[in-house]
């Protein structure tokens, strides 16, 4: 197998690669009807990361949307039932994203707690 290259084509063959084997081997292979590729940025500073993640957006053609302190971008592509999803994510701030993890849980319980009532 060649080096992977930041040309993708690495990546290509080993799509290509992935495809060739799921057709070839059909015995014992899962129901599999949504994978996920999720692509990892290059290490950097939290500016280098938000650059590389817009630039993916803009290849998805996709805005990046936030949640939760994290900053997310993906697309699916579907056809005949079966879909493949690219994403790609980055927290600037871990502590900020898991304070809003933990308050986020705690409206949810709350809300339960309330029509438990």
């Amino acid at each position: 197998m060649q080096p992977v290259t930041a040309s993708g084509a690495g990546i290509s063959v080993a799509l290509a690669q992935l495809q060739r084997y799921w057709r070839d081997h059909p015995a014992g292979r899962p129901a599999v009807t949504a994978i996920s590729i999720s692509l990892r940025l290059h290490p950097g500073t939290s500016d280098e990361k938000m650059a590389e993640l817009h630039g993916i957006a803009g290849w998805l053609g996709v805005a990046p949307t936030h949640d939760l302190g994290t900053w997310h971008v993906r697309q699916t592509w579907e056809a005949a039932g079966e879909t493949v999803t690219v994403e790609a994510h980055h927290t600037p701030d871990q502590d900020v994203a898991f304070a809003l993890q933990q308050e986020a849980a705690a409206l949810r319980q709350a809300s339960v707690q309330a029509v438990a009532v």
